[in-house]
């Protein structure tokens, strides 16, 4: 929520990269929203023991040019 405004039209087109286990995963575009909310589900395998992370990123889409990062966690 209250995401960075990026774009000139004073929202972002944010989507979620999701990172574990040397798998990677992106939600769909949210177009024109600071308060996005994605309701997807997704699924990566168990590595045993878990020793790496997730990782959640959240950037803005850009039709041109590169897309912007807005945060991880």
């Amino acid at each position: 929520r209250d995401l960075a405004r990026k774009d000139r039209n004073g929202a972002s087109d944010p989507f979620v990269r999701l990172r574990y286990n040397g798998k990677t995963q992106e939600s769909t575009v949210v177009k024109k929203s600071c308060y996005p909310r994605w309701n997807e589900t997704f699924e990566f395998e168990l590595a045993e023991p878990a020793g790496e992370k997730l990782c959640v990123e959240v950037w803005d889409w850009d039709l041109v040019g590169k897309n912007d990062f807005l945060g991880k966690v």
